[in-house]
């Protein structure tokens, strides 16, 4: 049974304005949004601990490994909330988000997230894969998508994405959609599009197994057409 959602997704594709909407339709969610990673004292005590039994010595990477901790508690913190019973949560990005940016904005490997995945997965009896739908909201197009000035950097925004599919993809979550927001023409899909097909999506693909669920639209004569292909995943 679907239970929470996962909003991921390159910067200014809509993330904020579909959680909002689905907040509106969907009932109540406690809405949790990963922003940047912190440096606090805790993580810095940590990581030099590590850093003196590895080395021996004061290491200059002990920012990073700092980042890494946190994240890695951030995201085991977020695994365990998605596997609790009844209490239904979104998240405003996610371990999918980290897997793309620890290595390119980060200086370290973001890989640690499907260890995480698999070992919660198995010591929680597969229960937020089974009760978590992942959308990804992407784009066929990039001229249409405006720079707010807050994103690592804008002009690698299609090679985040690459990266975002790939970590989609790999996610051993069970229920899954991607969405293009492009209309074909150079413009947005309506968001109200965007909201009623997560929504189809959530009611729909818990009748199911291990799907993934593609959308994608064009203009035909002047009308919006939304296609969808289904794919069953073997696992």
């Amino acid at each position: 049974m679907l239970k929470s959602i996962i909003c991921e997704g390159i910067d200014r594709t809509g993330k904020g304005t579909l959680i909002n909407g689905l907040k509106q339709h969907l009932d109540y969610f406690n809405v949790i949004h990963y922003q940047k990673p912190e440096i606090i004292d805790e993580c810095a005590k940590i990581a030099q601990q590590l850093l003196n039994s590895q080395f021996g010595h004061n290491d200059p990477d002990i920012r990073t490994l700092s980042l890494k901790i946190y994240q890695e508690k951030s995201f085991s913190d977020m695994f365990r909330m998605l596997s609790m019973p009844v209490v239904k949560f979104i998240m405003d990005r996610s371990h999918i988000g980290e897997n793309v940016y620890a290595h390119r904005y980060r200086n370290y490997s973001g890989e640690y997230v499907f260890d995480l995945e698999q070992n919660l997965r198995t010591r929680d009896n597969d229960c937020f894969s089974n009760s978590t739908l992942l959308v990804l909201l992407t784009t066929t197009s990039f001229e249409f998508i405006k720079d707010d000035g807050l994103s690592f950097d804008f002009t690698k925004k299609e090679e985040e994405q690459i990266d975002f599919i790939k970590s989609f993809e790999r996610s051993i979550i069970k229920h899954k959609l991607m969405i293009d927001v492009h209309d074909g023409e150079g413009n947005f899909v309506p968001s109200e599009e965007i909201l009623k097909a997560v929504i189809y999506a959530y009611n729909e693909l818990q009748k199911l197994s291990y799907q993934t669920l593609y959308i994608n639209w064009r203009m035909n004569e002047g009308v919006l057409k939304r296609y969808d292909l289904l794919i069953g995943d073997k696992r």
